[in-house]
């Protein structure tokens, strides 16, 4: 009976990727929406050039047909097309489309894409028309006798494991009785995920829910077959060494780089921040009449750079504020690596909390932002300091720490609008000192009292949204639109799976291996249901949904809304390797740990090496040796390309709204310029980011195809946040250069 099961189970999972993927794919072209496949001879008049070619990717070598629907006129006395079809160069079909306006080609072949030509034997011209064409088509759809087409087998086969997998998972945590019913579930959902997976951008949000449900069926699965014991571990005579250890680690590659660019700009939002901060200088007005943001961290960047002032008076005003700002941002990352081994010993142990420290001081996407001038890092510090406070007061009885617990929160929402969340943080005070679903009643009125903490705290940190209310009020409707409108394009939630932020900006940000533990310790501590690990929970989703609600998510750096979360998954980590080593698994829990530390570490110790010898700097060095100086430079946008001013008089940056409009190849040999720069941080967005408009894509493509590449520099270790985007040289002129560089 169990083989029987299995068997129909195997069945189910099949047919679910065949019809889910089938439906999926786009079968049908017609006059009107010739974007679903590369075309080539195919007119919106639904006209087939004498000669076109059409590519149908991810098919089965055999079982598909591609049934045509033509319209037989032609001018009079042409007679019918006679048309001749090939498929990977073989000639599978010749047809009369005069005598039947319905055909069918078999699309039998190894070639992918799989390639179908169409020769018309006899081409006409159309009165008017200068074109030389073959036959009018309606529709061509493309099918099998199971009413989809069949799709690759080795996607059909990665599909199908896929899908037993997590049936395997969800056996185990849900072990399988009777009938076995609740594990039919996999395939049926599944089917409907994947019949929605139009595109590739769809398939790798589903392949990033299918790991997030893999890892957490998996942490589940352990969680519910391990016995362990809860043990607390001393204080250890060595703790307080490696925790200095790690902070300084932390300290010291965030530090690292720190000037990064200078004296250009490389990060377009640093601009902004820091001319509000240098008229706050030079006017003594401390409005910074700018509310799109609160206005706590401009004065901290203010207070740094009178510091930094007054230690090095002779250094050039505007790079001491951006090194003041930055230098804000690396404190706050650094203290936030000793907050978060508090917050682990005091929710499980020092041992959790100093592997989590550990975590946190090596991920990428915090030790960059942790260089930038932005609100990401300090907001994420605050809400680790208050939920800090939380712990120590409940943990013991230290009823004044939840007052500064709603300060802490207060100057969060002063850092960012979105630290507002922190309220609900300090609301469950009651609960976590219950640690259980019965709030403490003494709690809930101190807590009452300790949130009203809360906008004074707000109110320090940015006065101003008092005593300039309608400017205040002004900035923060403008940020509100531009958060639910989206950042040029709209990204919903619901079309990437709310998967958008694990793939883009946790997967990367963390590294795989770690992001992987994060996952499967996320289901370790849900199926342990402890406060603690429901607490952890709790909050990383409480700022991982809003980041994914929010259809703004600005490239090329929109994974800095997540950052919150990060302490939190490195938490859940930490804590799954502690529990481990507690069960007596010690080898098992040191090769974790190594894994889970390492692995950014390796990461982000890549990214600082280029960190200095960005792409931008290396491109200009190459213009000064073999560009002359009395030629005329188009860029495609300031921040994103090296500044040229100041070598060469002929530089122009393209007009930011009507920057496609000048990359076209008409204007570009129109505009009298030698050469072109194209930066990464401004193309890429367009290919990488669901939604862009395929028209601006081909422009971009024109570009490449049009004009020769002089020289083009790109990172060893990938572009990441704002540093070593890919830069492109192009000759408008065609000339030919003598040296050519790929770095």
């Amino acid at each position: 009976m169990r083989r029987i099961k299995q068997t129909v189970f195997i069945l189910l999972c099949f047919f679910s990727a065949l019809y889910g993927m089938g439906a999926a794919y786009r079968a049908e072209l017609t006059p009107s929406n010739l974007n679903t496949f590369r075309t080539e001879g195919f007119y919106h008049d639904g006209w087939l050039a004498a000669d076109a070619r059409l590519e149908l990717p991810g098919l089965l070598f055999r079982g598909n047909r591609l049934e045509m629907v033509f319209n037989s006129w032609r001018p009079t006395g042409a007679g019918g097309a006679q048309l001749e079809i090939k498929v990977c160069g073989r000639i599978v079909s010749r047809l009369n489309v005069g005598e039947q306006q319905k055909q069918v080609a078999y699309l039998r072949g190894k070639c992918s894409p799989r390639i179908v030509e169409f020769h018309t034997l006899n081409p006409v011209r159309v009165s008017g028309d200068t074109r030389i064409l073959g036959v009018q088509f309606k529709r061509m759809t493309v099918t099998s006798r199971f009413g989809v087409p069949l799709l690759d087998w080795k996607a059909l086969t990665i599909a199908v494991l896929a899908l037993i997998c997590l049936g395997y998972l969800l056996s185990l945590v849900f072990p399988v009785q009777g009938a076995g019913l609740h594990i039919a579930v996999v395939p049926v959902v599944s089917y409907f995920f994947l019949r929605t997976a139009v595109s590739s951008n769809d398939l790798w949000n589903l392949s990033t829910l299918w790991f997030f449900c893999a890892t957490l069926l998996t942490g589940m699965a352990v969680s519910g077959r391990m016995s362990y014991a809860e043990k607390q571990t001393g204080q250890g005579s060595l703790r307080p060494y490696l925790l200095s250890i790690i902070v300084l680690a932390g300290f010291s590659i965030r530090f690292y780089g720190i000037d990064f660019g200078l004296p250009d700009h490389y990060h377009p939002d640093e601009v902004a921040k820091v001319n509000h901060v240098l008229r706050m200088l030079a006017s003594g007005d401390l409005n910074p009449h700018y509310f799109l943001h609160p206005s706590l961290l401009l004065y901290l960047t203010l207070i740094n750079s009178k510091i930094l002032t007054f230690l090095y008076p002779a250094a050039e005003l505007r790079q001491t504020v951006i090194l003041a700002g930055r230098l804000v941002s690396v404190l706050a990352g650094t203290f936030s690596i000793y907050l978060t081994y508090l917050i682990g010993s005091y929710l499980y142990s020092a041992r959790t909390g100093l592997i989590a420290a550990a975590v946190l001081a090596f991920l990428p996407l915090h030790v960059t932002c942790s260089r930038y001038i932005k609100e990401d890092v300090l907001l994420t510090f605050f809400i680790l300091a208050s939920l800090a406070a939380i712990l120590k007061s409940v943990k013991e009885d230290r009823r004044g720490f939840l007052f500064l617990a709603g300060l802490a929160a207060g100057l969060s929402m002063s850092v960012k609008y979105s630290g507002a969340l922190c309220l609900l943080i300090i609301a469950a005070a009651p609960w976590i000192r219950s640690k259980s679903f019965k709030p403490d009643r003494v709690y809930l009125k101190v807590t009452a009292f300790a949130l009203l903490m809360v906008p004074l705290g707000f109110i320090l940190g940015t006065p101003y949204s008092v005593l300039d209310f309608s400017g205040f009020i002004k900035g923060v409707l403008y940020e509100k639109q531009h958060m639910l409108k989206g950042h040029s394009v709209a990204i919903n939630a619901w079309s990437q799976f709310w998967m958008y932020h694990l793939r883009r900006s946790i997967l990367p940000g963390m590294t795989f291996i770690t992001s992987s533990f994060a996952m499967i310790a996320f289901g370790f501590i849900l199926y342990r249901r402890r406060w603690q690990g429901l607490l952890l929970i709790g909050i990383i989703l409480l700022f991982y949904l809003p980041a994914e609600f929010v259809k703004a998510k600005p490239a090329p750096q929109p994974e800095r809304y997540i950052l919150p979360v990060l302490p939190f998954l490195s938490l859940s980590a930490a804590h799954f390797v502690d529990t481990l080593w507690n069960a007596g698994r010690i080898k098992i829990a040191l090769i974790i740990s190594v894994m889970i530390v390492f692995s950014p570490c390796f990461r982000s110790l890549e990214l600082a090496s280029e960190i200095r010898a960005d792409t931008r700097l290396k491109m200009k060095r190459f213009m000064q040796m073999h560009i002359p100086r009395g030629s005329k430079i188009l860029v495609d946008w300031e921040v994103y390309s090296p500044d040229l001013s100041g070598e060469y008089k002929h530089v122009k940056y393209l007009e930011r709204k009507n920057i496609f409009n000048s990359l076209t190849e008409k204007r570009l040999r129109e505009s009298g310029y030698d050469y072109l720069i194209l930066s990464s941080l401004f193309y890429d967005r367009y290919f990488s980011q669901p939604g862009q408009n395929a028209a601006i894509r081909e422009i971009i493509r024109e570009v490449f195809r049009k004009f020769p590449v002089v020289v083009e520099f790109r990172p060893r270790f990938g572009t990441y946040g704002f540093h070593n985007p890919v830069l492109t040289l192009f000759d408008l002129k065609a000339r030919k250069i003598p040296v050519k560089s790929d770095e």
